[in-house]
């Protein structure tokens, strides 16, 4: 792997290559995937669409609550509980909620949800901040 960025050595371990190029597409392993209460609730809807019954790894998939907190408004305070109905009904095994919450990038990396040598995808536009911890991630929005 030397002469490759760190971003080409993460995304060619994680697609079982030798090698990953800049331009190329290639399929890679998704350790992590962090989801927080405003998006969460339209995140499992998105998948409930089309069809996608089960998350990929329950043990891998991250729920925080960290943007609405406490939920500044009747409607938000709607939104948390169907969210949590989301939740359970996928039957996550790391619902960050409230009381257990804190940043969820924090969460993510202070309880070992993303790990060197990773990839993680996170529906906030901060998730790319795990790369201070030698991952790859991506924002999914």
């Amino acid at each position: 792997m030397a002469g490759m960025t760190i971003t080409e050595k993460v995304l060619a371990q994680a697609s079982g290559q030798d090698a990953c190029p800049t331009g190329e597409l290639v399929w890679a392993k998704v350790h992590s995937i962090m989801t927080m209460d405003y998006l969460g609730k339209s995140t499992f809807e998105l998948f409930d669409s089309i069809g996608v019954a089960e998350v990929f790894d329950k043990a891998h998939v991250i729920c925080v609550s960290d943007h609405l907190v406490p939920p500044p408004t009747a409607a938000f305070a709607t939104l948390l509980n169907e969210w949590r109905k989301a939740v359970k009904a996928h039957d996550i095994k790391h619902f960050y909620d409230l009381g257990r919450q804190g940043i969820a990038h924090q969460i993510m990396v202070e309880k070992g949800h993303v790990l060197p040598g990773t990839i993680s995808v996170g529906t906030d536009s901060h998730a790319n901040t795990y790369g201070a911890v030698a991952r790859w991630a991506t924002p999914s929005a």
